[in-house]
């Protein structure tokens, strides 16, 4: 998005740590995929150990729609290139449709029109497409972004074309148009609006195009898409918006001031009201972006991109920051190398990045979160599977890992990290068997 922060009204909080704050962040992995594609643009979990990601491939000058699957090893399970064609087009969101199917969306140029239409494309478990769903009967000219509400509902907002405004809309499980509000009040065109889902209700996040600067525009609507209220910020101006999170009745927005390219993140409360900005210091270089923001453990994990100017080639950094903005720890990404991420998720404490290396690699890396304040966790780290924390293996940590396995206690976090012997994010049979013969040759 686009849209002068009064950076003279930053607030930086003293540390104020939580109990649960990472103490560390550990690479797992790092990988690349030449034979998928030219990038990966998004990432989720979506059950039963396996990631979805979608990205684009190229066909010379023609960009095109990747579909994959991978496990929570980094191991691809398989991968679809679609071609329409002489249609442009990419994914750059994937969700679990159902317990059968999965979702990738993106856009396509409109039937061999000048205009880009928003793309629903249905995968089952194995890869193949079963259904394919486009709309554009108002122009809608691209999709900014989609939120999954429930199995039956998703919003959905984008630009139109040849002209503004921008659409609001809801879809039903097979993509199809509930209903759609137009949004006059907002900047038009590409990237300009986000969607965050909270408590029965959402949050549409964009520029305001009533006012010359463009400043932060947040509206709060229901599932009808009916609207609430809606806000203006403009001491928050002439920015860029990345990407948002919701964060314990808190909504955390990051991108770039447009005035001296630096990083920001802002924090706003459920109402609106802003109660923080922090920018990120661009250490040795001239341009900072921050691109990416998740929530953990009441917390914030962003990526931030620094590069000596916007076109160059950068490096990004991984920050980990409590919910005051302090930053609290950081971690380099590919030994410095160009890379752009394209999304977060987290899952069983591992926080999975994709993104795309050099310009034209499809890219995945994986990180261990590492908390402090954890008996657990500290006390296994050197002695994996020392579930009960006695520094000792035996069969005390093999019953409790049964127990872990068939659900039969309430563990922890932690316990279930220790438990993970192969480090898949997954405690399943095969932690057991490596930890029985573990056991037994000690």
């Amino acid at each position: 998005l686009h849209g002068d922060v009064n950076w003279s009204d930053l607030i930086y909080q003293e540390n104020n740590q939580n109990d649960n704050s990472i103490e560390n962040l550990e690479v797992i992995f790092e990988q690349v995929y030449p034979n998928i594609g030219s990038s990966f643009t998004n990432i989720s979990y979506v059950g039963e150990g396996y990631l979805a990601i979608p990205g684009i491939w190229r066909q010379g000058s023609m960009a095109n729609q990747v579909a994959s699957l991978f496990d929570t090893n980094g191991v691809e399970i398989w991968h679809h290139k679609r071609d329409p064609g002489w249609d442009h087009g990419s994914f750059a969101w994937s969700f679990r449709n159902s317990d059968s199917d999965l979702l990738f969306a993106g856009t396509q140029n409109g039937q061999g029109t000048s205009y880009f239409n928003p793309v629903y494309v249905k995968y089952d478990l194995y890869g193949n497409e079963i259904l394919y769903n486009f709309h554009g009967n108002n122009n809608e000219h691209g999709l900014n972004d989609i939120v999954k509400i429930s199995d039956q509902l998703y919003i959905v907002t984008g630009p139109r074309y040849p002209s503004p405004p921008n659409f609001l809309a809801s879809l039903d499980m097979n993509f199809n148009v509930n209903s759609m509000v137009f949004l006059d009040d907002y900047v038009d065109g590409w990237g300009q609006g986000k969607i965050i889902n909270a408590d029965n209700y959402f949050y549409l996040i964009g520029l305001d195009k009533n006012l010359v600067s463009n400043p932060l525009k947040i509206t709060k609507y229901n599932y009808d898409l009916d609207l609430i209220w809606t806000q203006t910020h403009q001491e928050l101006s002439n920015i860029i918006i990345d990407d948002i999170c919701y964060n314990e009745g808190k909504i955390a927005i990051v991108g770039q001031n447009q005035i001296n390219d630096q990083g920001f993140i802002f924090q706003l409360d459920s109402e609106g009201t802003l109660e923080w900005n922090l920018i990120i210091d661009s250490e040795e270089t001239n341009y900072l972006r921050v691109d990416e923001i998740i929530n953990y453990n009441s917390n914030y994990i962003v990526s931030t991109r620094y590069k000596a100017h916007e076109i160059s080639d950068g490096f990004t950094k991984v920050l980990h920051l409590d919910n005051y903005g302090n930053i609290l720890d950081e971690i380099l990404l590919f030994d410095g190398q160009n890379f752009l991420t394209g999304g977060f998720e987290v899952y069983e404490n591992k926080l999975y990045i994709s993104g795309t290396l050099d310009l034209y690699l499809p890219a995945l890396t994986k990180i261990n979160l590492i908390f402090e304040n954890d008996e657990f966790q500290n006390c296994c780290y050197d002695l994996n599977g020392d579930i009960n924390c006695d520094e000792i293996l035996d069969i005390s940590d093999i019953i409790l890992m049964i127990d872990i396995i068939l659900d039969l206690m309430d563990y922890t976090v932690d316990q279930n990290y220790c438990a993970d012997m192969n480090n898949d994010g997954i405690t399943d049979i095969s932690d057991l068997i490596l930890l029985i013969d573990t056991i037994l040759d000690l």
